[in-house]
């Protein structure tokens, strides 16, 4: 019974320690995103600078996804977007608005 409850225990400390690492990461994402939306809008780019701005990011995103995890790549591009939305409407027309090619 002892090593049931032991191991309980164990398990139960493995959770929360993978739960709070976790979060912490998205947490960690979260900023990061608002960090690199900040400084697109605080620069004056070029269309040519900004697409690969834009770029930088969506790399940034896919090795998130891939060292870390899909949740936390979601955490960065989900507050990427929602910063520049709160912060520079026109930016995010520009950036979030699918254009149609004829």
């Amino acid at each position: 019974m002892k090593h049931l409850l032991y191991l309980s225990f164990i398990t139960f400390a493995l959770l929360t320690s993978c739960f709070s690492k976790e979060s912490e990461y998205n947490e960690a994402a979260c900023k990061l995103g608002e960090k690199h939306a900040q400084e697109i809008i605080e620069q004056e780019l070029s269309d040519k600078e900004l697409m690969i701005k834009i770029f930088d990011v969506k790399a940034r995103a896919t090795e998130i996804s891939q060292k870390v995890s899909h949740q936390a790549a979601h955490h960065y591009t989900t507050s990427f977007e929602s910063y520049i939305r709160q912060h520079n409407d026109s930016l995010a027309q520009i950036i979030f608005t699918p254009t149609i090619e004829e």
